[in-house]
């Protein structure tokens, strides 16, 4: 059909990782789902084994962490991102952020947004990914259809979405945590801080015990004592 013919001339014009990124995180109709599916098989084979890798990289799923005051080195993306809001996720072999605003935009209670993340046994996002992430940053993850499962780990995630990231064990080698800082170093250069909203310090004792994470446990900031 003509109009099937002109989608798949515009959409294998596309990058990868736009193919991907429309696949899993925008909503597209019924043929054009088809179109960027085939397009993406074609060149790498079959998605579920394409993903499984990323599922593979990305490890069980340990902990997640809703956090604010997020700010992440300008090293590890392509460009600059604000202050946010997300969860921050502690795999088997890695960290990842998934970010869900502005860090001025919420309030602490908003975050229960994220609810709408589920996460499967392999430690891959499935569910309806909700409304609230990436509102207001630089570019929109807009919420994949009911009728559709987004099964995307983590580290897939960084490589479609700009704004979420994703660090194996061997991209840091320091970790401080305390109840109101958290930092991600490597070579003593801060790749990643934040502000913990839970009390998970035994959690992330235990975690950075059992893969060999150099953690170094921070006091109260005295003010909040």
């Amino acid at each position: 059909m003509p109009g099937s013919e002109q989608m798949r001339a515009a959409w294998s014009r596309r990058t990868d990782e736009e193919l991907l990124r429309a696949f899993f995180l925008e909503e597209l109709s019924a043929e054009g789902r088809r179109v960027v599916g085939d397009l993406f098989v074609e060149k790498h084979g079959p998605i579920h084994a394409f993903v499984n890798a990323f599922v593979l990289e990305q490890g069980e799923l340990v902990a997640t962490v809703h956090v604010r005051n997020v700010d992440v080195n300008a090293s590890l993306k392509d460009h600059s991102l604000p202050l946010m809001r997300g969860l921050l996720i502690l795999t088997a072999n890695g960290i990842g952020f998934i970010p869900a605003g502005h860090d001025d935009e919420l309030g602490a209670d908003d975050l229960s947004s994220l609810g709408d993340i589920a996460f499967g046994q392999a430690g891959t996002m499935v569910g309806v990914i909700g409304n609230s992430i990436l509102t207001g940053l630089r570019r929109t993850m807009r919420p994949v259809a009911s009728r559709t499962t987004a099964d995307i780990p983590l580290p897939l995630l960084a490589k479609i979405e700009t704004n979420a990231v994703w660090l194996p064990h061997a991209a840091y080698d320091e970790l401080l945590w305390g109840p109101d800082f958290g930092e991600l170093v490597r070579a003593g250069e801060r790749l990643i801080a934040l502000t913990p909203l839970e009390d998970v310090e035994a959690i992330v004792a235990d975690w950075a015990e059992r893969h060999h994470i150099a953690l170094t446990t921070l006091d109260p900031a005295p003010l909040l004592r």
